[in-house]
């Protein structure tokens, strides 16, 4: 793998690929080491985030719909109203069961893109 030329790597996408996978591909047979590349065997399984429960989900809901009429907040400041949320509506869930600031920006952006729009693009007159 050091042998191959970075941007040929980065191309095939292998840039990552460690020795105890590329072991475990050179021991399929070819036929198999074709259809393991094709349908992403050799690659690992996104699970999700294990801290976003349901509480946390209808939170992070709660909050997207409130912060629709402001004017374009700041990540942190959604997750403080996110931790507020769940103070008022959920008093015995443990607070240090909430998701990270780091672990809220990532599912805000995967559920409801970077919106990087303007305020003022971003609703109707």
């Amino acid at each position: 793998m050091k042998a191959m030329p970075r941007p040929e790597a980065v191309r095939l996408g292998l840039q990552h690929l460690s020795f105890r996978t590329l072991e475990r591909l050179s021991g399929l047979a070819s036929d198999s080491l074709l259809l393991a590349c094709a349908d992403g065997r050799w690659t690992r399984r996104r699970s999700g985030h294990r801290s976003v429960t349901e509480e946390v989900r209808e939170a992070i809901f709660a909050v997207k719909a409130e912060c629709g009429e402001r004017a374009r907040l700041s990540l942190a400041a959604r997750h403080r109203l996110m931790h507020q949320y769940m103070r008022e509506r959920f008093p015995a869930f443990p607070a240090e069961k909430i998701p990270s600031r780091w672990t809220f920006a990532d599912v805000w952006k995967e559920w409801f893109g970077p919106g990087g729009a303007r305020p003022r693009y971003g609703r109707t007159a």
